[in-house]
């Protein structure tokens, strides 16, 4: 047997190795970019539902905070809250602490608190100050509507 006729088998053995090696390197390099891919696209979608998420929770205090502060108002002795009025008031009351916990800026939280535990001197006082809650809960939403 001559060792020049193997050579040209040799070389498609050698070829065909270096080949499987190539694609084999080529494939973990897909692999790892699929993977980077998808780790990108689901931190983009925790965002994204992490700002679904503050922008309802500020709509939903902003809108809890009037009712509770319409409630709370010194209204005189003629004014009274029917029954459901008065139910929906103390549940937005109770439902305002679970939301005041999710909201992000720690400092707006413990100043709502502060407005819920405060005894107004008056509704004008009351009101004063929910405006002002509203305020800063508005510039937060439209701080999230930003890119």
């Amino acid at each position: 047997m001559n060792w020049s006729s193997l050579l040209p088998l040799a070389g498609v053995f050698v070829g065909s190795g270096l080949t499987l090696v190539g694609q084999g390197l080529t494939d973990r390099r897909a692999i790892r970019r699929d993977e980077l891919t998808a780790l990108r696209a689901a931190e983009a979608q925790d965002k994204a539902e992490w700002l679904i998420l503050q922008r309802q929770t500020i709509v939903e205090l902003q809108e809890m905070l009037e009712l509770v502060a319409n409630t709370r108002g010194d209204r005189g002795p003629r004014f009274r809250l029917r029954d459901s009025i008065a139910e929906e008031a103390a549940s937005a009351a109770t439902k305002l602490y679970g939301r005041i916990a999710r909201l992000e800026d720690r400092q707006l939280a413990a100043d709502i608190h502060a407005w819920l535990d405060a005894t107004h001197a008056n509704t004008e006082a009351l009101l004063a100050g929910m405006r002002s809650l509203q305020e800063r809960l508005g510039d937060q939403l439209r701080a999230t509507h930003k890119p």
